[in-house]
């Protein structure tokens, strides 16, 4: 788990709390160097120009020469309690615990500033503003220096991942949180986003034109234009969508309530089904000539053909998967536990005997 990340002009600083060490990277993400962070629990760090603070959750504020790793000056006891993170203004440090305090050459300055939030997640200083995201509110928030609110923005979703697709430049991703389909381009930052037609999306797949969705509550199945504008919809024929995905000129749906895959024109055309040997569908994808269906019982992603035959499959322990869409070398998979994606190598997969 990450207790505070910094940037120094050239590297990035990152505080693990899981081995209670504090890690040098380049922009590559190449370890640079690393020593054992003074905090037992270190929940912020900023960079000062010379040395690198660093605040512990029982409220004590070192600066930790980068070159070795020792403290060589620990400031007594910041104000407030729990504190949560730290960002610098010049030569202005904010703290952030039940209210916002700055510290300022030396001294408290007596005045601080109400939260404007109930759970603060970190802080940031872009020169003029503070920034604070309330992981409550799940949203960012603009300050003054006197702590005055002057913009706030909600926190681009991944909260419930329940479905990705991609082209050549792009990928998708809907999220049921806050039941919004989010376009990022491939480094993953968001581009723009558009509500569901649905209040309980459960899949996401693309043609080549259009993004299809199908929604659990209703048990409808959309074509969208990429700007979200609804083209068609038709009522799903199963009970319990947990994926879909579009190959051969035909949408593939997992059925979790009756352990079915259903082949779907895009007409919302009954064209087959089958058994589907997986317990806990979650997550769908096309090769160009077979399935591929994630499970959410054994964390285990399974190939198959169109008939619902097992050709191979790979485990990914430690995930919830919940999409999964092909990239022609890989496979990227939604994972709902660390809300992140994961790239595959197909090289990886076990045949079944």
């Amino acid at each position: 788990m990450v207790g505070g990340i910094a940037w120094d002009g050239t590297n990035v600083w990152v505080a693990c709390e899981n081995d209670d060490t504090i890690y040098q990277l380049d922009t590559s993400g190449s370890i640079l160097s690393s020593f054992a962070s003074p905090a037992f629990i270190t929940c912020g760090i900023a960079w000062d120009g010379t040395h690198l603070l660093v605040l512990s959750s029982s409220g004590e504020l070192n600066k930790v020469d980068t070159d070795t790793g020792e403290v060589a000056e620990s400031i007594e006891q910041v104000p407030g309690t729990f504190p949560e993170d730290i960002t610098l203004e010049g030569s202005d440090l904010w703290i952030a615990a039940e209210r916002i305090y700055r510290f300022v050459q030396d001294s408290y300055i007596p005045e601080s500033v109400d939260l404007p939030g109930t759970n603060i997640a970190g802080l940031a200083h872009d020169g003029t503003f503070v920034w604070v995201a309330d992981s409550s509110a799940n949203s960012i928030k603009k300050l003054t220096a006197d702590g005055t609110e002057v913009d706030q923005f909600a926190l681009p979703g991944y909260a419930w991942y329940r479905g990705i697709t991609r082209n050549d430049t792009h990928f998708w991703i809907v999220d049921s949180e806050d039941k919004r389909i989010y376009q990022t381009n491939l480094p993953g930052y968001i581009e723009k986003s558009f509500n569901t037609p649905g209040e309980d999306p459960w899949g996401l797949t693309f043609d080549g034109t259009h993004l299809w969705t199908i929604d659990a509550g209703n048990q409808m199945v959309y074509q969208l234009e990429t700007d979200g504008t609804i083209v068609e919809s038709f009522s799903f024929p199963g009970s319990a969508p947990r994926g879909m995905t579009f190959g051969g000129g035909y949408l593939w749906i997992a059925d979790e309530g009756n352990h079915r895959l259903y082949q779907l024109g895009t007409d919302g055309t009954l064209v087959g089904e089958t058994l589907l040997p997986v317990a806990e569908p979650r997550g769908m994808a096309y090769d160009g000539s077979h399935l591929w269906v994630g499970n959410d019982a054994d964390d285990i992603i399974y190939r198959m053909n169109t008939s619902g035959t097992l050709i191979s499959f790979i485990a990914v322990p430690g995930t919830e998967i919940r999409g999964m869409t092909f990239s022609g070398t890989h496979l990227w998979v939604a994972d709902d536990t660390q809300h992140r994606l994961i790239q595959i190598n197909l090289s990886e997969w076990i045949d079944f005997p």
